[in-house]
């Protein structure tokens, strides 16, 4: 993922902004931001084939190993073959679980995680 053209920040939370607008250039108008109502911070939303998958994203402490397992939810799959697809050339990452993408941003790692979502947060 091309952050920005700044290759070092002072805190992770500096790349949050990228990381949306990252996912709103990988996923369009199936990408939504939404703030909540109860105060529970921004969720980013994708709305696939009727359902709801929340992205969440978030600082890691390593690169975790690739386990290779299989995904068997068809949109979670399409998510993360969408992100890795979209990252920066070059760039090394693992996916574990299905369901966690890590990956180097400037000087920290990512982890990204999508969950199914049964209803919209508030």
């Amino acid at each position: 993922m091309k952050v920005s053209e700044k290759t070092s920040y002072t805190y992770f939370w500096e790349t949050e902004y990228k990381f949306g607008k990252f996912l709103e250039k990988c996923f369009g108008d199936t990408f939504k931001r939404k703030y909540s109502l109860e105060g529970n911070g921004i969720f980013n939303l994708l709305y696939i084939d009727n359902h709801i998958y929340e992205i969440k994203y978030k600082q890691a402490k390593s690169l975790a190993a690739t386990d290779n397992k299989n995904i068997s939810d068809k949109n979670k799959k399409f998510i993360i073959d969408t992100i890795t697809t979209n990252l920066k050339e070059g760039t090394e990452y693992s996916v574990v679980g299905g369901k966690f993408i890590y990956f180097p941003v400037a000087q920290f790692i990512g982890q990204i995680e999508i969950i199914k979502k049964l209803k919209e947060p508030k």
